[in-house]
């Protein structure tokens, strides 16, 4: 305990820290009457992807080659070995160490996505928070394209499914009056 002390005292580099937050809003699709309408199943919510991104390599990557979070924790130099990040560290390195330095929390219930970014610096906080919510915003606006034209896809195969029924009652019907005189 003592030995701990001492060290976070005098050897320990101190640690900044920069909060962002993520409100995940999804509407919900109308029901589907055609082909698909029975096929639904519960899939990863938008926010359940964003969280799943937010730990990821992919993003990992993306922050660095915005920031050098290599360099940026690397600052707490060679007095701070345990708490510091060694920069020639492979991707998966920086990687497993963004897992202690980027926490992030996710409420499944409210859609809430709360990301808690620690640096030895803190600039180095906020610019690698914001590269972050610029990277995790960019995700979300991209999966809302892709479920705009997905639901836009299926109203059209509706809409052509019903224009077929439509005209084959219709011409189920001018045949029963032909047939039957009325």
């Amino acid at each position: 305990l003592v030995a701990t002390a001492i060290y976070l005292f005098w050897f320990a580099a101190p640690q900044y820290a920069s909060h962002a937050g993520f409100s995940v809003r999804e509407e919900e699709a109308p029901a589907q009457t055609g082909l698909f309408g029975g096929m639904g199943g519960a899939g990863a919510s938008d926010a359940d992807i964003l969280y799943a991104y937010l730990t990821s390599q992919e993003l990992v990557r993306a922050v660095d080659a915005d920031v050098d979070l290599r360099a940026a924790f690397a600052r707490a130099g060679p007095r701070d070995p345990i708490f510091g990040f060694y920069p020639g560290g492979t991707i998966e390195d920086l990687v497993t160490y963004w897992g202690g330095m980027g926490r992030v929390s996710h409420d499944a219930a409210t859609g809430l996505i709360e990301m808690r970014v620690r640096a030895f610096a803190p600039e180095d906080a906020q610019a690698i928070a914001q590269s972050a919510v610029r990277h995790g915003g960019a995700l979300i606006v991209e999966l809302s394209a892709i479920a705009r034209d997905d639901t836009l896809r299926y109203a059209r195969e509706d809409v052509e499914d019903a224009w077929t029924r439509l005209s084959e009652a219709r011409q189920a019907m001018t045949a029963f009056r032909a047939r039957t005189q009325v």
